[in-house]
């Protein structure tokens, strides 16, 4: 296990689907939180300590606009931890101006 050098507070997980397809069959919320929870524990040996979800929310939406990402950002502070599964679950509109 790798020990992080700066003090973490807490870890807070972030996922998302776009299509209600997705969200009917729960099938890729369920895979990304158990990715994320498998990841956080081998990193940091501890659980996560919440889930933020925005189920069937588009990421071309800005985080303040989106329910989950919105809730954890009103929460979030200096030294909490944000993990999501890829980049584009976070901040798609980011991703489409540095590409």
């Amino acid at each position: 296990m790798i020990q992080p050098l700066k003090q973490i507070n807490n870890i807070y997980a972030y996922v998302r689907v776009s299509s209600e397809q997705q969200v009917s069959d729960g099938s890729s919320l369920d895979e990304q939180k158990k990715t994320i929870q498998d990841f956080v524990q081998a990193k940091f040996n501890r659980p996560v300590d919440e889930f933020f979800i925005d189920a069937g929310v588009s990421g071309m939406k800005d985080l303040i606009e989106r329910p989950g990402s919105r809730a954890m950002t009103d929460v979030m502070d200096q030294h909490d931890v944000i993990v999501t599964t890829k980049l584009d679950r976070l901040a798609g509109p980011l991703l489409k101006w540095l590409t």
